[in-house]
């Protein structure tokens, strides 16, 4: 195939075109006097061409179809192999013999050798002889791109146009009548785009502004653009204050149009209420927090401040736990593992850790410390929340900085009056109040021009201001004026223009400092949002309530917790999370506390999103403002495994106790019965008493059931000896599966193996057996005949877990809290201990037994806690 494909290249020089090349399946044929002249006029033409023949086979192509698709002539002549190109050019040549006589034109999509998709326009004819064709070809990719940009560019403006927040208007300049509506006026004002579209824009202006804000919009429309404030009614009757800033546009029929930005610039006045109640709020958070909330300066790594939870915690005041070195209250054995984790925290801005922290009184307790690095007025600080993992609290909320260290700056800004000339735009007056705000002295204003020290960016519109407050009388504006040290501040500025006593006119200007009230704003925004980390950092759940009961905001930790998500929660009444056996409960807790004023402690379940109850301690305060009811805010802990383990520890007690009795009396009992049962034994052999052998064998029997039941009794006794060995629970439930899988067939069941791979245990192998066998037995005698029981094992989370798993009908959800319980059954030949002893054997190997139950079936599972033996890695299946 090689030599074919050079001789042809040699060939190809004669003919006098370096890019003519022979198929591999022609021998030296001669090209037609048609290609030779299109070779040598296309040789080094910019348009791409290239022919083949009718078998769709390359015969030629010029250095232009080489540069469009990146590839060279020798590369181009090896795709000549394949398939999916040579399918190409097929169609393109089907496609013109199919259509009518003449030059073909279409669109093709290729990618070009570096992958690159490229979009192509082709033309093709056939030679005078009919023996190739010609195909010409133009690279369109670019103008295919540039259309493809410019239906997503205004498709984007257009999403921007009916997504945003501001109000986005076109208005007639001839009419005043609105054009275009965008969507977002039905959420600031109440009407929607159709009830507006058409109505002249005056008509939902206060009457007070209508006539200002018209000579504003005239003047606008002369200058090509313009601001103006105005307040605007809405739908409920009632006004919001706008700011409007607009410019005149051409639409694509050449009129011109008033497009309108239009913002509520109502909360400006309220910025400060608004701080004010949000401290508050959030300072009654930090006060009840249940966790200990401490900041802690990172150069001397002595507490700032910590909160009246760790005070409690640990023992110490506010001002004693502020000289208290931090590092030497740590354990010893701890301190190397918080050095390294305090310098990775330096790096990451975050860790957290366990260790132990040594109380006032001497004593340690575990604490398990979440810590953030923050800086304030650009010093590094810890802010540090941490819980008493000793007894297993709950914390209630992080900690964050007091109202003193969060508390924004009050706008203290002096008035400034001036008055200048409307000509010559020169101060001829100034107070004091500017030398003190500006640092410029009166002789060095006066006599200069008032927009000398306007910020660049800020000239146009305070030139316009001025204008306007000529032209109308009054106006204001806010703008950055410069100091004498060369630094600016915002100043808001009122004009207007009065007559001196000589009868001349004079504007004269209020102006005051708001750079502290913009700064106000901004900070204002960085603290809410440093508030609301606060809460959806919490480790409880923390949700807020109308007094409709409808939730108007919840935490990360309700949506981890219930499961639901923020949508599905937020509107819902709180009464649709409470399950039907505490509704009643809830509601009149929640009346009492709205007529008491108060939310008193108190405990109820709630619903989770997959079906599950948990049990919630809540606690919390109402939202009071101007002496109405806002809402109520609460804080709930999850106490469910809490309450769990309390049962947990109350079973213990018990089987404890029944194993104490049973280990001081199953001996007392048992010497008794083996003389009872030695003597009968003797009776039962004398042939005198033949007759009565029945009875004897029933005494035995009865006798034998009795040291049985004894011999389980005994079993539970907590000092009862284990001899553990390295054993893999698998093994086991092997050498078990024969005997189960008998007991199964008996009855027409199955048994089913789904063994993982787990590593070796510590375990008793008799009493192994005997576990795995009552629990097997247990569940063989829920089912019918005709259904299987499985038995698997899996590695879980440095658990070992043995599942047994049955398809009877389950067990009633009045018993879940009696399993385990010695005596308590529900057969009618049952003693009670079978599963007292499985718990009792879980105990003594530091394992536990989880249930779950349905009408589908039970499962039990053991879980084995992992403890590595030296040398012993490998897992075994």
């Amino acid at each position: 195939m090689a030599s074919k494909t050079q001789n042809p290249e040699k060939s190809s020089k004669n003919t006098n075109s370096e890019i003519f090349f022979y198929t591999d399946d022609e021998s030296r044929e001669t090209p037609g006097d048609s290609l030779c002249f299109m070779l040598r006029a296309l040789k080094h033409s910019s348009q791409a061409f290239l022919a083949v023949n009718q078998n769709a086979f390359f015969k030629a192509v010029n250095q232009a179809l080489c540069n469009t698709l990146g590839y060279s002539r020798q590369e181009l002549r090896l795709l000549n192999e394949r398939e999916d190109l040579k399918a190409i050019i097929t169609a393109i040549i089907a496609e013109y013999e199919s259509s009518k006589p003449g030059k073909k034109k279409n669109k093709l999509k290729i990618a070009g050798k570096n992958g690159e998709a490229l979009v192509l326009k082709y033309v093709v004819n056939r030679s005078s002889d009919g023996r190739y064709y010609y195909i010409f070809v133009d690279d369109i990719s670019e103008q295919e791109q540039a259309g493809i940009r410019l239906r997503e560019s205004e498709e984007r403006y257009r999403l921007i146009a009916e997504n945003a927040f501001d109000l986005i208007t076109l208005i007639d300049p001839r009419t005043h009548c609105y054009r275009y509506i965008s969507p977002s006026h039905q959420r600031m004002l109440g009407y929607s785009p159709e009830e507006l579209i058409g109505k002249n824009c005056f008509e939902h202006m206060h009457p007070d502004d209508r006539v200002r804000v018209s000579k504003k919009m005239e003047a606008g429309l002369r200058a090509g653009h313009g601001r103006a404030q105005y307040r605007s009614a809405k739908k409920d009757g009632s006004y919001i204050w706008l700011e409007a800033i607009g410019r005149i546009i051409w639409n694509q029929h050449g009129e011109e149009e008033l497009l309108l930005v239009t913002r509520d610039i109502s909360e400006r006045k309220k910025a400060e209420e608004a701080l004010k109640a949000s401290e508050e709020r959030y300072r009654y958070i930090v006060d009840s927090a249940a966790d200990g909330i401490t900041v802690i300066d990172c150069s001397s790594f002595r507490a700032k401040y910590i909160n009246p939870a760790l005070e409690k915690i640990l023992g110490y005041s506010s001002k004693e736990y502020r000289h208290v070195n931090l590092f030497e209250r740590i354990h010893p054995e701890d301190r190397d593992s918080i050095e390294r984790l305090v310098r990775e925290g330096k790096k990451s801005g975050y860790n957290s850790a366990e260790f132990r922290f040594r109380k006032k009184d001497g004593n340690y307790i575990w604490l398990d410390t979440n810590g953030k690095m923050l800086y304030r007025d650009g010093q590094a600080e810890w802010l540090c929340i941490s819980r008493d993992i000793s007894n297993r609290k709950q914390a209630e909320e992080e900690l964050r900085y007091s109202e003193e260290r969060f508390r924004m700056i009050t706008d203290s800004s002096f008035l400034m009056i001036d008055i200048s000339c409307p000509q010559t735009k020169k101060y001829l007056y100034v107070n004091s109040s500017n030398p003190k705000i500006l640092g410029f002295t009166e002789e060095e204003m006066l006599g200069r021009n008032i927009f000398d020290w306007i910020h660049p960016e800020d000239y146009e519109k305070a030139l316009h201001t001025f204008q306007d407050i000529i032209e109308n009388g009054e106006g204001s504006c806010e703008c950055r004026h410069q100091r004498k040290d060369g630094s600016y501040i915002w100043i808001e500025a009122q004009g207007k223009l009065i007559r001196n006593p000589a009868g001349k006119l004079e504007v004269l200007f209020f102006s005051r400092d708001v750079s502290e009230l913009r700064k106000a704003r901004d900070k204002l925004q960085c603290q809410l949002e440093e508030q609301q980390e606060l809460i959806n950092n919490l480790n409880e759940l923390f949700y807020i309530y109308g007094p409709d009961f409808r939730l108007r905001f919840v935490n990360r930790k309700t949506i981890e917790c219930l499961g639901y998500s923020r949508e599905e929660m937020l509107g819902k009444s709180i009464f649709d999370f409470v399950p039907a056996e505490d509704l009643e409960l809830v509601k009149a807790h929640v009346q009492e506390s709205i007529v008491m004023g108060e939310v008193k402690t108190c405990e109820h379940q709630a619903l989770c999103q997959d079906g599950r109850i948990i049990l919630l301690r809540v606690k919390g305060s109402l939202i009071i403002k101007e002496g109405n009811l806002e809402g109520v805010q609460i804080l709930a802990e999850d106490i469910t495994e809490q309450r769990r383990m309390e049962k947990e520890m109350l079973r213990l007690a018990q089987l404890q106790t029944v194993g104490e009795m049973a280990a001081g009396i199953g001996h007392e009992v048992r010497n008794p019965m083996t003389t009872v049962k030695g003597f009968l034994q003797l009776m039962s052999q004398n042939t005198e008493l033949t007759r009565y052998q029945a009875y004897f064998d029933t005494m035995l029997e009865e006798l034998d059931r009795a040291n049985s039941i004894i011999s389980e009794f005994l079993s539970l006794a907590k000092n009862k000896m284990v001899d553990l060995h390295n054993l893999n629970l698998n093994a086991i439930i092997r050498q078990l599966y024969p005997l189960l899988l008998a007991d199964a067939m008996v009855s027409d069941k199955y048994i089913l193996l789904e063994l993982g791979k787990i590593p070796n245990l510590l375990l008793d192998d008799k009493e192994m057996r005997q576990l795995i066998i009552n629990l097997v037995r247990n569940g063989l005698e829920a089912m019918q005949a005709g259904q299987s029981l499985e038995i698997s094992t899996r590695l879980e989370a440095e658990e070992v877990i043995l599942s047994i798993k049955d398809q009877g009908k389950g067990i009633d959800k009045s018993y879940w809290e009696k399993l385990g319980t010695p005596f308590f059954t529900t057969k009618d030949s049952g003693t009670g201990l079978g599963l007292a002893i499985c718990y009792s054997i879980a105990r003594r190997h530091n394992a536990s037994i989880r249930v779950d139950s349905s009408n589908r079936g039970t499962t039990f599972e053991v879980c084995f806690k992992v403890e590595l033996l030296e040398g012993i890695l490998e897992l075994q299946f």
